[in-house]
């Protein structure tokens, strides 16, 4: 189906691990996303930050923290209002006011 709708090869392997059923295949994902050529990490990191496991979303907020991009940490602090895991939201919000723009 993702090939039909004009996905190439790349993405659908993306796909693949994003959906795949062991959280730590997911997380490994939210590692390597930043080294992959030719990969825009910021889409794939927005997926992985609605994962249903804790971990896999507190790693993808993590990496997506530390930008300088007001349109991405923006479109992170929404994530965050929506969070249900408290620790989570504070992780988040620290690793963001370190070296950033505080938390509005």
């Amino acid at each position: 189906e993702l090939a039909r709708r004009g996905f190439g090869h790349v993405s659908r392997q993306l796909a693949q691990q994003l959906t795949h059923p062991n959280p730590q295949m997911r997380l490994d994902l939210v590692r390597r996303l930043p080294s992959m050529a030719g990969v825009e990490p910021t889409v794939w990191l927005f997926w992985l930050c609605r994962d249903p496991d804790a971990q896999v979303r507190s790693a993808a907020m993590g990496l997506l923290a530390t930008t300088k991009d007001p349109a991405i940490l923006e479109q992170l602090e929404k994530l965050l209002a929506a969070q249900p895991d408290e620790p989570l939201r504070q992780q988040t919000q620290r690793l963001r006011t370190m070296g950033q723009t505080p938390v509005r």
